[in-house]
């Protein structure tokens, strides 16, 4: 029996800075869980892990020492993640600082660091490949945190490089449901930009094309939904109860991507 997808609202505690609380929201599948800052109109961090070779997460998550959790509705996340997704595109990638860090065999980081002093913006791309999964962190942020550090470490790169590894990123997390489907092709690309190839096919061409692959696959999914409401007559009263929370969140999507484009 495949377990419910489930929605978090989480503080996040440090340890270390007990007054510092870094709210999120957590969509938890068997297959995948990705997490969205709630302050995404300062910065936007994406987390992402998705399983791989059949391994499956409890869904199920509860409070601890350093989190306090309490369940969500799926719009509501749907809404911070898509509103993510907008302000993500709204960066603009010009002349500055570009870096690619090799940390082991499958574990890299991309940055940006904008050139403007006046206007600092900051793109990290955390990669890792390890056995049982896929970890992808994405993180836009108004700071040049750690900008000293890589340029110590780091290799520089340049500009379109960069655009290929943030365009194939992008590609790759806008649809969470897509994330098994699309998980080994994306790290054999990423893989492959880390090793030079310039060659990669399925770049984002812009953000507006990427909103209308979108909202064309929500269109489609809220048609296919409605359809067998009203002509399967054989779903239980449970299943019809979750399909029509699903069209509701569907609604709700469609409606944010419109009205923020």
């Amino acid at each position: 029996m495949v377990a419910e997808d489930r929605y978090y609202y989480i503080k996040h505690f440090s340890l270390s800075v007990p007054q510092r609380i870094n709210p999120a929201l957590l969509k938890m599948s068997e297959s995948f869980s990705v997490e969205v800052n709630e302050n995404v109109d300062v910065s936007q961090r994406l987390q992402i892990e998705v399983n791989r070779f059949g391994n499956k997460n409890d869904t199920k998550r509860s409070n601890s020492k350093i989190e306090k959790v309490t369940p969500t509705a799926k719009e509501v996340f749907l809404g911070y993640y898509n509103m993510a997704l907008k302000y993500i595109h709204e960066h603009t990638i010009d002349e500055g600082e570009f870096y690619l860090s090799r940390h082991s065999k499958n574990f890299f980081e991309v940055q940006y660091f904008s050139g403007n002093e006046k206007n600092k913006s900051n793109i990290k791309i955390w990669f890792v490949d390890r056995i049982k999964s896929l970890s992808i962190h994405l993180h836009c942020a108004p700071n040049h945190e750690y900008r000293t550090r890589f340029r110590k470490g780091a290799s520089p790169i340049n500009g379109e490089r960069f655009k290929q590894f943030f365009n194939l990123t992008i590609r790759f997390i806008y649809d969470p449901d897509s994330y098994p489907v699309f998980t080994e092709d994306f790290i054999k690309n990423f893989l492959m930009l880390c090793e030079g190839d310039n060659k990669i096919p399925g770049f984002i061409i812009s953000a507006e094309q990427v909103f209308q692959d979108i909202q064309s696959q929500l269109q489609a999914r809220k048609e296919f939904i409605e359809k067998r409401l009203i002509e399967n007559d054989t779903d239980s009263a449970a299943d019809r109860i979750r399909l029509r929370g699903e069209l509701d969140g569907i609604l709700y999507a469609i409606s944010s991507i419109i009205s923020h484009k």
